[in-house]
């Protein structure tokens, strides 16, 4: 007489469950590299309507200082907002390589940049519009 034994089937995975399983760390749902995009979006982005507006927009002079301040500005949130989304990932715990180190120092220097700009403009305008 010969037994069979019979293979367990297992259950097939949802298509979205094997999705959401890829994504490991998230901040109250939102994935991990969010991170990334909002560092993007402050780096790329805006850095680029920086350096536009502070050098090839010169025939427009109102308009420019708005937009250089308004892209600064935006650069220091999302710099910030992306450092606390790394942070939170991180389990509020500070890990020590290169990327870590440099977004440290490099979170550090946003917002004294932008404080000295507008020192700068204050003192050479007297008011920082």
């Amino acid at each position: 007489m010969e037994i069979i034994l019979r293979e367990e089937v297992k259950p097939k995975k949802n298509k979205s469950k094997v999705w959401m399983d890829k994504i490991k760390n998230t901040v109250g749902g939102v994935p991990q590299y969010v991170h990334g995009i909002v560092m993007w979006i402050a780096w790329t982005v805006c850095g680029l309507l920086q350096v536009i507006s502070a050098r090839y927009m010169g025939s427009s002079y109102e308009w420019r200082v708005k937009l250089h301040k308004l892209s600064g500005w935006l650069t220091v949130a999302l710099a910030v907002f992306g450092f606390i989304l790394a942070y939170i990932n991180a389990d509020f715990k500070l890990t020590f390589n290169f990327h870590s180190i440099a977004g440290l120092v490099t979170i550090a220097q946003v917002p004294i940049v932008t404080l000295v700009a507008m020192f700068a403009s204050m003192t050479r305008y007297g008011t920082y519009e």
